[in-house]
């Protein structure tokens, strides 16, 4: 069986249901939510593994390149 990380593929599927939840999403259909707010929180967590867990990633691009006032 593959290997969903720590805490199993429960936990992917809670992790997931939060993030649609955070931004306003409904968790069943995916559909809705604020793409600032997910941006957001996909930036956040790339800042916080860079920084605390030396992961080797750059996050993603300033949100000056997106239209957002």
């Amino acid at each position: 069986m593959e290997s969903h990380g720590r805490g199993g593929l429960g936990a992917s599927v809670i992790h997931q249901r939060m993030y649609c939840l955070i931004c306003g999403a409904d968790p069943d259909t995916f559909e809705g939510g604020d793409p600032k707010i997910a941006y957001h929180v996909i930036r956040n967590s790339q800042n916080i593994a860079k920084q605390y867990w030396s992961a080797d990633i750059e996050p993603y691009p300033p949100t000056r390149r997106f239209n957002w006032p």
